[in-house]
């Protein structure tokens, strides 16, 4: 039993790209800084 289906679809507009590994993980690494610089200010105000 095949649960799934080839499925195409023609678009009227190009299709944008998707990200690549690159793109996330520059992304994702800026979050981590910044996620950081937030919690040393956190720290430092409580003190």
């Amino acid at each position: 039993m095949k649960f799934w289906k080839t499925i195409n679809i023609k678009v009227g507009q190009k299709v944008k790209e998707g990200a690549t590994e690159h793109d996330v993980s520059v992304l994702f690494s800026s979050l981590i800084i910044r996620a950081r610089q937030f919690h040393s200010l956190r720290a430092a105000a409580v003190l």
